[in-house]
């Protein structure tokens, strides 16, 4: 460069930056010439000397920084997931649990397994030992004892008694326990105590019933107990006693002038007699000693009967002048006017197994006409009642009404009925169940009304043509019994 260039330059640098200095510090002492240029990383004013040295700084330190991005761009694509120690002790965990679950389940399976086999082996010890003494008896023995003993040994302890409830399964969400539960109690074997729908249907489909019995002009008045059948005779004057074959037993003889007019028959457990209900008072009748013994309460005119352990409903059709008020209309009936259903009550008796019936308490009366206080009820015709637990099941001439016997007979369903109601009875194997045989277009069909099943009219479908029913009921633990609308008594093994 030569001499005048360089003044030229002095003089510009001069002329230019004579206001702004480079910004360079590190230099003793710092630079007092001016600024020629900018840099655009920083934003820092230096010299020309110092604006290279710069801008070689910035290069290095570029070129270290891609170098620290590289080396660990590197290092992230070298790395990899290394199962640990902890991981390791979480699986040993899992597989722990699950062989213990397998092993109480195994346990549990292993117990039922045991008690069903158990149960299997007793009732063939039972069908032995009485296969064994019918055959070794040579002599004395007729042909009504072997068809006992082959209905014994056909219904002893069958394992369809036996089955097998489950119990779902839920787990705590807050429990973070990893215990193992006791499967004990989500599977259990046990006895059948009550039918559903698919045993009945399974007896009624046979083709031909255990027994049957024909009686002419039968009566509709009749009970059983766990084996024995009490029929009133079409002309009320004799009671027919049966036994659990349909055997007849003996005759009773019914005075209607000293007992009355017999208008129902009920057997209670509860006193182990038949409780019969006339239109003088109602009576006991001890099977054992077959006298007809009077229960002291008040006297009525007693028809229709229902009873549950202590508890007794019977409908009394008073005689006396009864005045009934409420908020629609008032009635007064006199004591030589025609008696109807409207002046009758419903008695609640707290039975007692005092022979003398001193302890028989009346625990509350329900006049007809405030239990159907409307105005469709004014004409009130009751055909039936049916006691099952706490509940009580009214059949009237269009309709069935589940009240609350507990609950001062509060209603709590009513079934609108389309077509004929032939009978109500009730099976009280089953928690508030009832049996209803229905008349549908010339055709009778059997229907299960009970609470499970919000008293909806379920239907038992029948498959045994020969079976044209008027009324079901059980009988005993493992028979149901029918009466046939062509008077016909036909047993039927569950």
């Amino acid at each position: 460069m030569g001499p005048r260039a360089v003044e030229y330059l002095l003089f510009f640098q001069m002329s230019s930056s004579c206001k702004k200095f480079c910004s360079n510090c590190e230099s003793s002492p710092p630079c007092s010439l001016p600024s020629t240029s900018q840099c655009l990383h920083c934003g820092l004013k230096f010299c020309l000397t110092h604006d290279i040295e710069h801008q070689v700084k910035i290069k290095f330190e570029q070129k270290q920084i891609q170098d620290q991005l590289y080396a660990k761009q590197l290092k992230i694509q070298q790395m990899e997931l290394v199962d640990d120690q902890y991981s390791t002790e979480l699986y040993t965990k899992l597989n722990e649990w699950k062989q213990n679950m397998i092993n109480s389940i195994q346990h549990t399976y292993e117990k039922i397994l045991n008690s069903i086999n158990e149960f299997y082996y007793e009732s063939l010890k039972d069908f032995e030992r009485v296969k064994t003494h019918a055959l070794q008896q040579q002599s004395g023995i007729d042909l009504q004892v072997l068809d006992r003993t082959v209905d014994e040994l056909e219904s002893i302890k069958r394992l369809s008694l036996l089955k097998l409830e489950f119990i779902s399964f839920q787990e705590d969400e807050n429990n973070e326990s990893t215990t193992v539960p006791s499967f004990d109690k989500y599977i259990r074997l046990v006895k059948k105590t009550n039918f559903d729908q698919q045993d009945i249907h399974c007896a009624l489909k046979q083709q031909q019933c255990v027994e049957q019995l024909t009686l002419e002009n039968v009566s509709t008045y009749y009970d059983v107990s766990l084996d024995s059948i009490l029929i009133r005779s079409h002309c009320g004057t004799k009671l027919k006693l049966f036994d659990k074959y349909l055997k007849h037993q003996q005759d009773i003889k019914w005075n209607q002038d000293k007992y009355g007019i017999l208008q129902g028959i009920s057997w209670s457990n509860y006193l182990s007699s038949f409780l019969l209900s006339s239109t003088k008072m109602l009576y006991r009748l001890n099977l054992m000693t077959i006298k007809f013994q009077p229960i002291k309460i008040d006297q009525g005119n007693y028809s229709l009967m229902t009873n549950f352990n202590q508890d007794l409903c019977v409908i009394n059709r008073r005689t006396t002048t009864i005045i009934v008020t409420n908020n629609y209309r008032q009635k007064r009936r006199e004591e030589e006017q025609e008696n109807t259903m409207s002046d009758a009550c419903l008695e609640h008796w707290l039975m007692s197994p005092d022979t003398k019936n001193s302890k028989w308490r009346l625990y509350r009366r329900y006049f007809m006409i405030y239990l159907y206080d409307s105005e469709e009820d004014d004409d009130i015709e009751i055909f039936n009642i049916q006691l099952n637990n706490d509940f009580i099941g009214v059949h009237s001439h269009t309709k069935i009404d589940i009240f609350n016997l507990k609950y001062n007979m509060k209603r709590i369903h009513r079934i609108q009925l389309n077509h004929s109601c032939l009978s109500l009875t009730s099976l009280f194997n089953n928690y508030h169940c009832w049996f209803l045989v229905i008349n549908e277009e010339d055709e009778t069909k059997i229907y299960f009304l009970d609470e499970k099943n919000n008293y909806d009219l379920v239907k038992i479908h029948v498959n045994n043509k020969n079976i044209d029913p008027y009324a079901i009921q059980l009988f005993g633990h493992r028979h149901i019994l029918i009466l046939t609308q062509d008077q016909q008594f036909k047993l039927f093994k569950i």
